[in-house]
């Protein structure tokens, strides 16, 4: 690539930064609730990082306040019993040649009473919470300004402890961003108004940091380009907010999407890569100083958008979860060996939002730094002691990872795979077009083992006697079962001749389904399956694109035709819940998907038989003041069935008493569980053998 100004140094204020790539602030979860000082994991987790080169780091978030957190365990910049554990930190970033700022953040009406001992969330204004269904205190002119002296304790603070900067939270919906809002900010003083008048506190906070610290010190304001949110802030507002920040004193605009409570996506798998850039660059043409842009981000696009001088940098944060030395390989322009980022949120925000650290699908070390990685070292580039010649069974996710993880430390791993095609189920899961980035995690894994010399034996089918003379004529010394799992066929009366298929095969396109289709099972499959069939004859974006812009047909009837397909769709959950096991930050899109596609929910409804007509079921209404069942019927033509999955355990079972300690199962193939955990286990087995 000829533009490469992604990996030419920047000033932010008075601090120069190598090249470009920032890694965003994003909660962890290391800390001990009871103190959130810094500990082993955290320096970890950060050193590996920082090894990476990111022109900078943001540490975050930094809790300000005691009395209002966003989450239990935030890292403590309240006092200065925090300093010595803030200082190992600064110190072992600066030892890797890296920049770091802190984000300093109040949480406001987010702050959950229930998360923490305290006097509960405070906001501008008593206006329930959307986000935490709280209706907070409202703080008095006394209380605005203690906490405005909170924010110039804390930078000074992060100044003494060795940061080289901070920034300010105002994204997200957090207190400055209410302050900012009119849908929260309905106060009559000098805090409240028109936009001049609700700026006043960040103004206010802002001059309060510069008598503190001084001009030289930087100062980062993190601003949300559009607040998503009806009766929120626009991007023209974002705008102003901006310019008011740079005219008090900031040194940086980092410049993100919208409130938590936005029904808009935003970091999700469906939102396109880069497609906030709009924001960054409408405000980078009304400031002096530089900007940076955030969200669904990727070293080649931020080459793009830097380069094009849309922003002066760009910022990420998963990213550098799934894969911490991302700022190198991308330098390096080994792209294809950065470990992809599927946006998934399974283990980073899904856990943040349940009150848990982070973990990440795609890189087991995220959280276990500590013990997978310590001093910046990764259990996968440490040598084996004694190599081994291992056999893999299976090349799902699970297979690939141990494969990939024990040929790095030395061993000769073969992997045996039955199918022509690598992936396993997760092939399935990236079928649904909220989860095509899933496929990355396939694509990466392959080519990283063939990289590390693993050999891959397509088409071969194990068999317990091809295992056992394998380990006995001495081929291989050890082997792991990573077989993967089976759909499960529940016990249902069903008529012959009626068309009853799995949701596997469906999304694998190996089933034909009718026009009117019932889904049974109103888990993650069920939900996904049931939006990806009622999505067939609808229209793609590209075509809806092509036919919007020439004018083809009216924009009301080409927007219908994005949701309105050909088949007719049911799904029967027999609990009171749908899509229980989706995560938090995806589940509400999946919801939203049913409802926009016209899929019919049926819950209380367990099956009770299947004929070539369609499902009688059995109805309980939890409303009704002596609920009975009901018993009733639902017309289809194809049954797909979404019940579950049970392990594909028959070999280990049949190996694993004769080849105690030298055979192994992980993945589905030793329990049900979802990807992260299958790819957890794998590592944690080859950094152990």
């Amino acid at each position: 690539m000829e533009n490469r100004k992604l990996f030419t140094p920047i000033k932010i204020g008075n601090v120069e930064l190598p090249n470009r790539m920032i890694m965003a602030a994003m909660e962890t979860g290391f800390c001990n609730d009871t103190d959130s000082l810094i500990n082993d994991k955290i320096v970890n987790y950060f050193r590996l990082r920082a090894k990476g080169h990111p022109g900078l780091i943001i540490v975050g978030g930094g809790m300000i306040d005691p009395e209002n957190r966003a989450t239990k365990d935030m890292i403590n910049i309240c006092d200065d019993t925090s300093l010595e554990g803030l200082k190992r930190l600064t110190d072992a970033i600066h030892e890797e040649g890296t920049k770091c700022f802190i984000q300093l953040l109040h949480a406001g009406a987010y702050a959950r009473s229930s998360v923490y001992d305290g006097p509960g969330p405070v906001a501008p204004s008593p206006v329930k919470s959307n986000f935490t269904g709280e209706v907070p205190h409202e703080l008095t002119v006394e209380e605005i300004l203690r906490i405005e002296k909170l924010y110039s304790q804390a930078v000074d603070r992060a100044r003494r402890a060795g940061f080289d900067g901070v920034e300010i939270c105002t994204n997200s919906g957090y207190l400055h961003g209410q302050f900012l809002s009119a849908v929260t900010n309905k106060r009559t003083d000098k805090y409240g108004g028109d936009l001049d008048h609700r700026l006043t506190f960040l103004r206010e906070t802002l001059a309060e940091i510069r008598s503190a610290v001084g001009d030289d010190f930087p100062v980062s304001v993190r601003l949300g380009g559009n607040d998503l949110v009806p009766g929120g802030n626009t991007l023209e507002d974002a705008v102003e907010v901006a310019k008011a920040a740079e005219q008090a004193g900031a040194s940086m605009i980092s410049v993100t999407g919208g409130w938590h409570e936005a029904q808009v996506p935003q970091v999700t798998p469906d939102v396109p890569a880069g497609v906030y850039f709009l924001f960054g660059r409408k405000i980078k043409e009304a400031v002096t100083i530089p900007v940076t842009q955030s969200n669904r981000m990727n070293p080649q696009l931020a080459e793009e958008i830097v380069g094009n001088g849309i922003t002066d940098m760009i910022t990420m944060a998963r990213p550098f979860l799934a894969e911490p030395q991302l700022a190198d390989k991308a330098k390096a322009e080994d792209y294809g060996s950065i470990r992809p980022c599927l946006s998934c949120n399974q283990g980073c925000l899904d856990n943040l939002m349940r009150q848990r650290e982070i973990h990440c699908l795609v890189n087991a070390t995220v959280g276990r730094e500590d013990v997978l990685a310590p001093d910046g070292v990764a259990a996968e580039d440490i040598p084996a002691e004694d190599p081994s010649r291992i056999l893999v069974v299976g090349a799902g996710v699970a297979g690939l990872e141990f494969a990939r993880v024990a040929a790095s430390k030395g061993h000769d791993v073969t992997i045996w795979e039955k199918s022509l095609q690598t992936g396993g189920q997760v092939n399935l899961a990236s079928v649904p077009e909220s989860k095509r980035t899933f496929s990355k995690i396939i694509d990466y894994l392959t080519d990283a083992c063939l990289q590390a010399g693993v050999g891959l034996a397509m088409g071969m089918e194990a068999s317990a006697d091809a295992i056992a003379a394998s380990l006995e004529d001495g081929t291989f010394d050890k082997v792991v079962i990573a077989a993967g799992a089976v759909p499960i066929t529940p016990h249902i009366d069903t008529e012959e001749g009626a068309n009853v298929v799995q949701a596997w095969d469906v999304l694998a396109g190996d089933a034909a389904t009718g026009n009117k289709v019932a889904v049974i099972g109103g888990g993650a499959v069920g939900v996904e399956t049931a939006v990806h069939l009622a999505k067939e004859g609808t229209l793609t974006p590209e075509q809806f694109t092509f036919l919007y812009k020439n004018h083809v047909e009216s924009p009301e009837y080409l927007e219908s035709l994005l949701y309105k397909g050909v088949k007719d769709v049911s799904l029967l959950e027999m609990t009171p819940k749908i899509g229980k096991d989706i995560g938090p930050t995806t589940k509400w899109i999946a919801m939203t998907d049913l409802k926009k596609h016209g899929v019919k929910q049926h819950k209380n409804s367990r099956v009770l038989r299947i004929t070539g007509e369609g499902v009688y079921y059995e109805f309980i209404d939890p409303k009704a003041e002596n609920p009975q069942p009901e018993e009733r019927f639902l017309e289809a033509d194809t049954v797909v069935l979404a019940i579950g999955a049970k392990p594909e355990d028959g070999l280990y079972g049949k190996l694993s008493s004769k080849y105690e300690g030298r055979i192994y199962n992980i993945g589905d193939s030793s329990g049900i569980g979802k990807a992260i955990d299958a790819i957890e286990a794998a590592y944690k087995l080859a950094a152990e053998i």
